[in-house]
């Protein structure tokens, strides 16, 4: 049975091994081999996590705060379940494309109450 390897992405491993060993060389251990059955339903149940993952496009949905910027930008705040996090998505004014998303640790639900009440 043969391996699925990554093609045309290169490995994110810092140079510690070659792409001839990761590639051809581990695949063909029967330890490896073992190790990558055991991991194959975990990773599948991973990637379907991350196909049903879209944290951007709930917090532009259900934004608890929105602002209008600059050149026709839309930023959108959401709070995170399970952290005490916001994340702040910044769209286009169609709201077609993401322009940037990042966790806003600056904005907290007080600083929210403050701006809504001046």
């Amino acid at each position: 049975m043969q391996t699925a390897q990554p093609t045309g992405r290169p490995h994110r491993n810092q140079g510690l091994f070659s792409d001839h060993y990761l590639n051809a060389t581990l695949p063909t251990r029967p330890d490896w081999k073992a190790l990558a059955d055991e991991a194959r339903p975990v990773m599948e149940e991973i990637s379907s996590l991350l196909d049903t993952y879209t944290p951007c496009e709930r917090v532009v949905e259900s934004a608890e705060h929105v602002v209008g910027q600059p050149g026709g930008r839309f930023a959108f705040w959401g709070h995170q379940e399970g952290r005490n996090l916001y994340l702040r998505v910044v769209v286009t004014g169609d709201r077609s494309a993401l322009h940037n998303a990042f966790f806003d640790t600056g904005f907290t639900r007080q600083q929210r109450r403050r701006e809504h009440e001046s």
